[in-house]
Parts: C-alpha cells; sequence; structure tokens
C-alpha cells in the first residue's frame, strides 16, 4: 500500500494504478483544515496521524467512514486509550523524514 506524504502525489499515485492509497499527511506542511478538506474530497484509503493529536485535532476523522491509524504511540495505555476514542490501528517504526512517496508493508 502506498503511503502518500504530499497532497500533490496523491492523485499521481492513483494514476499509476494503485486503488488503496494511505495519506501520512505532513503536518509542517499543511494545516488541519487542509488536511481534513483534502481527505473528505479525496476519501483515501486509510490515514495515519499522530497519536498525541488524534482525539485533539483529528477528532472529526474518529468517527468517520475511513480507517485511521495512529502513529508515535507511547505504550499499552495510550493505545487502549487510542483504540476506545475510535483509531482503527497502529503503525510501528515510523519516521517523518522518509521519503514522501513509499509503500506500506
Amino acid at each position: 500500500i502506498p503511503v502518500i506524504r504530499n497532497m500533490e502525489d496523491f492523485t499521481k499515485t492513483e494514476y499509476m494504478g494503485y486503488e488503496n492509497l494511505l495519506f501520512m499527511p505532513d503536518l509542517s506542511k499543511y494545516t488541519r483544515k487542509q488536511i481534513s478538506d483534502f481527505i473528505e474530497m479525496n476519501r483515501p484509503w486509510a490515514v495515519a496521524i499522530p497519536a498525541d493529536q488524534a482525539a485533539s485535532q483529528f477528532h472529526e476523522l474518529l468517527s468517520g467512514e475511513i480507517f485511521v491509524y495512529a502513529y508515535d504511540v507511547s505504550g499499552p495505555v495510550q493505545r487502549a486509550a487510542l483504540s476506545a476514542i475510535g483509531v482503527d490501528g497502529f503503525l510501528e517504526e515510523i519516521s517523518i523524514d522518509q521519503p514522501a512517496y513509499q509503500t506500506a508493508r
């Protein structure tokens, strides 16, 4: 599954034939509103967000139809709390310095 960090790469990757895309927005490049609007318009298969911002910044995603992953989870207590508020899954060992286009395994 391709992991897309930049909005500009989303359509390019779709045109390459990929149907399921994981959008992991670069939070230093986009506002929360830009991210929310992009997700609403493009409907990626899943979105990955930082665990510490899941409830405060991205709460509207947690009750939606898109699969939501959290990354940088601090431990089992935070994982349980995130699951309870609607986070669907967790990504381990995420490096934000990775290229804008990568493939999740």
